[in-house]
């Protein structure tokens, strides 16, 4: 059987923009020039001959074959992603990039690195997912897509972005926040990390010499 499908790139292009609403934050996920989604997105409307999105007040919007055509589109990618992870690849199938604000202890037991190391040996079983730290990042590198979610300071964000307090942190003094896109906040590995930062066990200051125990 052949498959009547459109160009993998523009269907890329357009399922991260339909999840984003913006060409701008589709084109740091998938590391283009929001152009280059813009170029796409058109293509693919021409091609499929239905016009996908509207311009509302400088916002992006979707029609209504354009949201029905999305979730068909993430549907899709999703099944392949499932597919993937259920091959037992040798080497994880995602990984997250976390970017950390300075200043925030990474290293020791009341640091970040040993909470992160136990939640990818966790999560790893069922997402296949590596964690990548980088530090120092703020909202500049997560607006330009250089990383997927950060733990910022303070709750006033960008329209489009999600922030959860993780205040009372163990290993993290202060009023942060777990930030990350509203396209990509409810993802499973965002949300597994969300949840595990929000353990119990992650508020639980050690005694002096006592590393963190999770469970």
């Amino acid at each position: 059987m052949t498959y009547l499908l459109r160009p993998l790139n523009a269907l890329r292009s357009f399922e991260a923009a339909a999840r984003h609403r913006s060409f701008q934050r589709a084109a740091g996920e998938l590391h283009v020039t929001a152009g280059a989604i813009g170029q796409q997105v058109r293509a693919l409307e021409d091609l499929l001959g239905v016009e996908l999105f509207k311009r509302v007040h400088n916002r992006l919007v979707l029609t209504d074959i354009g949201r029905s055509y999305a979730r068909a589109a993430r549907d899709a990618f999703e099944r392949l992603t499932t597919a993937t992870a259920a091959l037992g690849a040798a080497h994880p199938a995602v990984v997250m990039r976390l970017g950390v604000r300075a200043g925030l202890p990474l290293n020791g037991p009341q640091g970040l690195l040993p909470l992160i190391e136990e939640f990818r040996r966790t999560a790893s079983v069922t997402l296949l997912l590596t964690v990548r730290v980088y530090q120092p990042a703020g909202m500049a590198e997560l607006i330009e897509g250089k990383i997927d979610a950060a733990i910022l300071d303070g709750a006033d964000h960008p329209e489009g972005f999600r922030s959860v307090s993780l205040a009372g942190m163990a290993w993290g003094k202060g009023n942060n926040f777990l930030v990350a896109p509203e396209g990509t906040a409810d993802c499973p590995e965002i949300t597994a990390l969300r949840e595990w930062l929000l353990k119990p066990a992650a508020r639980q200051v050690p005694r002096r010499g006592e590393a963190p125990t999770f469970s």
